[in-house]
């Protein structure tokens, strides 16, 4: 009979300050100009990315939401800085010596419900969660809580870069959900096989993988979760499945464990072979390149995993593009500009994404969707969007916004699919022709903005 064990990485709770309502301080010179994001956006995920220009001699930009604030480097008059939100609406102000102060307001709604991501630190029987958990510099904190906060971190980030990409792809700030804890924390589970570490690695990579797999596996059963596994150990141990994705980073220590650690590990020099964690030939690279290749990587691997395979593209995350990952959050370093159009998602990698179930994005309000308070048992006036039946598929089209709603079955079968808003999209609802609807059919379409109901055209 096989046990396991499960637990739960528990993060610290913080009280984070509401956003404020008061107007945007003026501040004087020049202006500062966001040119990725407008006023009064919403959006899903936590860490927010701000691009914008301002003067060329410009060399600091602070940005803050609620707290202090932090430094971000502005590079040749351009800028990129990170700025976390907490939930509802937001205050963002971004200053600078010289120019005046630029406010926008920002609302993050992150889904609680759908298909999200649990995070799982995986661990041999005898493996401590105190110190020497994994390989860091002398007087590192190498603990279980060190671990989980710099996954945690790094989930978020890769939330972030995944948004970002989709909006530059035209496709809207489209990315996956983080399960979370009671607290509202990205959560971390811990699992623990019953094998201990030495007979994990002594077993064949495919061995230990599968015993690994299917004891997360039976822990979280739960369908709508999609697991990313963290093995610490100093053989190469991991797997890559469809149901569950094995990670073993060997520079976890590189990672930053919060947004004001950012830029400094995206620009340390220092080497492995420096600081007595390596000796290998790739150890003499510097720990900025590790940090970001093993981040992008991360999120390339999650990518195959949701809905978009790789390729050969120099440039594409899912191609050789994961390994400029840090380019995505800095403007620069030491005054000089970092090459900004070598990672991006290509067509094909963002269209796989868009239509994906895992990820979504922030819902606006189109005309399709009757106000929350109308009654399912009647159809809304006049509404603007429509269900056609085209080939064996239902196809739902309207006139604006991005949605991702959900159409009910006169027999109660539910289908979730993406409503793009431009004129003549559609997206097929699986599931539902296999009642044989028929023109005329009622099918109730439910989101968060409300539910109507709306008539099969021919």
């Amino acid at each position: 009979m096989r046990i396991f064990i499960a637990s739960l990485c528990i993060a610290a709770v913080f009280t984070r300050p509401a956003s404020s309502q008061i107007p945007c301080p003026s501040g004087t010179g020049g202006p500062i100009t966001v040119t990725n994001l407008g006023d009064r956006e919403a959006v899903t995920h936590e860490l927010l990315m701000v691009q914008g220009k301002l003067s060329p001699n410009a060399s600091i930009v602070k940005i803050s939401a609620g707290g202090a604030g932090l430094d971000w480097p502005a590079v040749g008059g351009a800028f990129k800085a990170l700025v976390a939100l907490k939930r509802g609406g937001n205050r963002i102000v971004l200053t600078a010596p010289g120019h005046a102060d630029h406010c926008l307001d920002v609302t993050y709604a992150p889904p609680d419900t759908g298909k999200q991501i649990l995070l799982v630190q995986m661990m041999g029987r005898d493996q401590p969660e105190g110190s020497g958990l994994f390989r860091a510099p002398a007087g590192a904190q190498t603990d279980l809580a060190a671990a989980c906060k710099r996954y945690r971190f790094g989930a978020l980030l890769a939330q972030s870069a995944m948004a970002e990409l989709m909006y530059r792809a035209g496709r809207g700030r489209r990315t996956f959900a983080l399960k979370r804890d009671s607290t509202g924390e990205v959560e971390v589970a811990v699992y623990h096989s019953v094998k201990t570490l030495a007979e994990l690695k002594a077993s064949s990579n495919d061995g230990a993988s599968d015993l690994l797999i299917k004891g997360a596996l039976a822990a979280w059963p739960d369908k709508s979760l999609s697991m990313i596994g963290f093995l610490q150990s100093d053989s190469v141990l991991g797997a890559i499945r469809s149901d569950l994705t094995i990670h073993n980073f060997s520079s976890l220590y590189t990672w930053p464990q919060d947004v004001g650690d950012v830029v400094r590990a995206f620009t340390d020099r220092t080497r492995k072979t420096e600081n007595g964690t390596g000796s290998g030939p790739s150890d003499t690279l510097p720990l900025w390149w590790h940090a970001s290749y093993e981040l992008g990587d991360f999120l390339m691997v999650q990518g195959w995993r949701i809905g978009a395979p790789q390729n050969n593209s120099p440039i594409d995350l899912m191609g050789q593009g994961f390994r400029n990952f840090r380019r995505l959050f800095l403007s620069g370093r030491d005054g000089k500009p970092l090459l900004q159009d070598s990672i991006a998602f290509g067509d094909t990698t963002a269209g796989n994404f868009a239509y994906s179930p895992w990820t979504r994005a922030a819902a606006t309000a189109p005309t399709l969707i009757a106000p929350a308070s109308a009654p399912a048992s009647a159809p809304a006036s006049a509404p603007a969007g429509r269900i056609r039946l085209s080939g064996g598929r239902l196809l739902l089209t309207g006139t604006e916004g991005n949605l991702n709603v959900t159409l009910v079955s006169p027999a109660g079968r539910r289908a979730e699919i993406l409503f793009s808003g431009r004129p003549g999209i559609g997206v097929r609802a699986i599931g539902l022709p296999s009642e044989r609807l028929r023109p005329g059919s009622l099918l109730l379409v439910e989101s968060m903005q409300g539910r109507t109901l709306l008539p099969v055209l021919p």
